[in-house]
């Protein structure tokens, strides 16, 4: 009995699974959907609206990942990631200005 729990848990955590941020294209290239990376940013510089969007194309591009909808959620996650870096680089240029002024 307790051969076959322990035998269930290992199933479990096999090399086959997929991590549920990343997917596995069928060219070799993987989807990420950058969900905690922007949670992070929205919450770090929680006034920036960037980093809101950064959020909602995050989810979306996760969603269209377990939906099986590669194309869109390479989109999604391109988007997604270049509302991050925007978030990221813009906001020394306004605390700078900020701090001029």
């Amino acid at each position: 009995m307790t051969d076959l729990y322990v035998q269930h848990l290992m199933d479990g955590f096999s090399d086959e699974t997929e991590t549920p941020d990343t997917s596995q294209k069928a060219d070799g290239r993987r989807i990420h959907d950058y969900l905690p990376t922007s949670v992070l940013v929205a919450c770090l510089c929680f006034y920036m609206p960037t980093g809101l969007l950064a959020v909602r194309y995050a989810h979306k591009a996760r969603q269209s990942l377990r939906n099986g909808k590669e194309e869109e959620a390479e989109r999604f996650s391109r988007n997604a990631l270049l509302l991050i870096l925007t978030t990221v680089f813009t906001l020394p240029i306004l605390c700078f200005t900020a701090f001029v002024t």
